[in-house]
């Protein structure tokens, strides 16, 4: 991803999901890695898909077979979210490469959205919570919210297991 990004092809990226929810604490682990990379649909389509597919099997659109482990690919026009979530992310280094990893409040935002489809999303809010940033995350939900108010009917469910107050 970084030498993609110095060579032009995509301008930022970052990794989000289980990798991300690890780099923070989280201990759930799935098959796949997340990144989101900040670039447009044509850019995405017309030359990022072609050489992520030097390097591996894609199936399904979007997701690549890399032998160790499959790498979903999501252009940041994806979702609304997804440019902040790119731009807020964290620099951490692993073997000495610098590799950029969303923060909690975004990672939380992700989980809240797909709560419904997911059992392991509301545990990874409850673990993630005392580590995110409760002003900013109070700012993306106001930000990012549905018109079915999912976002915040979803972590006031979780208020009996949050150590002080949601938005303190």
């Amino acid at each position: 991803m970084n030498r993609l990004r110095d060579d032009g092809i995509i301008k930022d990226w970052a990794i989000f999901g289980s990798v991300a929810f690890l780099y923070h604490g989280e201990l759930v682990i799935t098959r796949d890695v997340d990144v989101v990379v900040e670039c447009s649909v044509s850019e995405y389509e017309g030359t990022l898909l072609p050489i992520l597919r030097q390097y591996g099997r894609e199936d399904p659109p979007g997701v690549f077979d890399l032998r160790t482990k499959k790498l979903q690919v999501i252009p940041t026009a994806d979702k609304k979210l997804y440019p902040e979530l790119v731009e807020r992310a964290v620099t951490a280094t692993v073997d000495d490469v610098p590799v950029r990893v969303a923060v909690p409040e975004h990672l939380i935002i992700e989980a809240l959205d797909r709560w419904d489809s997911r059992k392991l999303d509301p545990m990874r809010v409850v673990s993630l919570y005392p580590k995110a940033n409760r002003k900013y995350l109070y700012q993306l939900i106001k930000k990012y919210e549905k018109e079915d108010r999912r976002l915040i009917k979803n972590i006031k469910s979780l208020g009996p297991f949050i150590n002080g107050p949601l938005f303190g």
